[in-house]
């Protein structure tokens, strides 16, 4: 009968030790895929940067220029729709919006690396109980 316990034992230690793996292989697989997504968004996000610095440059060209035209039509009494700065506003709330889900997407990368760490070391002690 404590053969028996023994050998119900070491199953249910190996099935263990498959379920393991296989979770570790699925966090893997996960990890790998929102490091992807991370280095999608970190590429995302730079081209929006020089986009943002490029669309400013302008923006300042346009507000150098602009300001030339306003004060001749300050001077006729007319005032100029102010759409090009307003744009500029939204932008930059898109780019605000980018860098909070940049930070989210690492906070969940860390989780996940954190649970693959977990996994590693229920793997590991699960061979250390085999052994023995």
């Amino acid at each position: 009968m404590h053969a028996t316990d023994v050998e119900k034992s070491l199953r249910d230690m190996q099935q263990n030790k498959l379920k393991l793996e296989s979770d570790s292989s699925i966090l893997k697989k996960k990890l790998k895929i929102l490091n992807i997504k991370y280095s999608n968004l970190q590429i995302k996000q730079k081209n929006d940067h020089v986009k943002n610095e490029h669309m400013n440059r302008i923006d300042y060209v346009e507000k150098d220029s602009n300001q030339q035209v306003e004060d001749i039509l300050c001077e006729m009494k007319i005032t100029l729709p102010t759409e090009r700065i307003e744009s500029a506003a939204v932008r930059k709330a898109k780019y605000c919006v980018m860098k909070r889900k940049l930070a989210h997407l690492i906070q969940e990368k860390r989780l996940l690396e954190n649970e693959v760490k977990d996994v590693k070391i229920c793997l590991a002690s699960s061979r250390l109980r085999f052994k023995y």
